[in-house]
């Protein structure tokens, strides 16, 4: 009998990484981010971020690129995502993309769960959770409720 073997064939990738934001709406027991400032990324070094990351795929043969939006909360700065993400979809780019964000979840209602609703094919959202409800508020500002758990 012939032992299968699986192969994963994982694709080249790299990743740009938008910090978004230093702002936060909750204040988790285990922050790693002590500075919560307001700021939020320029438009133009989003974009030079992005445009260089594509040049180094080509460069590097790379056939994958992640776009990740990070903060603080990155939907703190949601309007700014959507033109990003605007000025990024009617651009002609030489390699395959996607972009994505993770996310608390508790701004993810209204008018930002329709635009990932319209997005879904461009757009992933992940939600970073603590477990149990318990577990979850003990650690991040009694927000599990905020969260729209169906959603993701």
């Amino acid at each position: 009998m012939q032992k299968k073997v699986f192969r994963y064939e994982k694709e080249k990738r790299c990743t740009c990484t938008l910090y978004m934001t230093e702002s936060c709406n909750l204040n988790c027991v285990y922050c790693y981010e002590h500075i919560k400032g307001k700021a939020i990324i320029p438009l133009e070094i989003a974009q030079e971020a992005i445009k260089s990351t594509f040049k180094r795929a080509v460069k590097e043969q790379i056939n994958y690129v992640e776009i990740l939006f990070h903060g603080g909360e990155p939907f703190m700065a949601f309007q700014h995502i959507k033109v990003i993400c605007e000025w990024l979809w009617q651009q002609a780019w030489p390699t395959k993309y996607i972009c994505y964000a993770t996310t608390n979840g508790t701004l993810i209602h209204g008018e930002i769960i329709d635009w990932l609703n319209e997005n879904k094919e461009k757009f992933i959202v992940g939600l970073s959770l603590d477990g149990t409800r318990e577990m979850h508020n003990r650690n991040r500002s009694n927000s599990y409720d905020k969260i729209d758990i169906n959603f993701f």
